[in-house]
């Protein structure tokens, strides 16, 4: 028997919607994908294209996460099963 999860991906995947379904789960699981200290200083706010917009609670900390955007940009897609993220806007 297959999981309700299963189910909902094929469902998904024959309605077309599977695309916007991983999208939202980048907001729905951000603390899971990038970790507690970093969900803790950022909130994503929403994806255009191929580019996630996230927030950042200070300067200091947007400095800090210049450097990892590769590392977060990988731990994201890995998270959503795809490549949907290519670049990390940080405001």
């Amino acid at each position: 028997m297959e999981s309700l999860g299963t189910i909902l991906e094929h469902y998904f995947r024959k309605v077309g919607i599977t695309t916007p379904v991983k999208r939202y789960a980048v907001f729905s699981r951000w603390g899971e994908a990038v970790g507690p200290q970093i969900a803790s200083v950022t909130e994503p706010t929403r994806i255009s294209g191929d580019r996630l917009f996230v927030r950042v609670k200070s300067d200091a900390w947007r400095n800090e996460l210049v450097f990892h955007k590769a590392e977060l940009l990988l731990k994201i897609n890995r998270h959503i099963g795809e490549t949907l993220i290519r670049d990390i806007i940080l405001i």
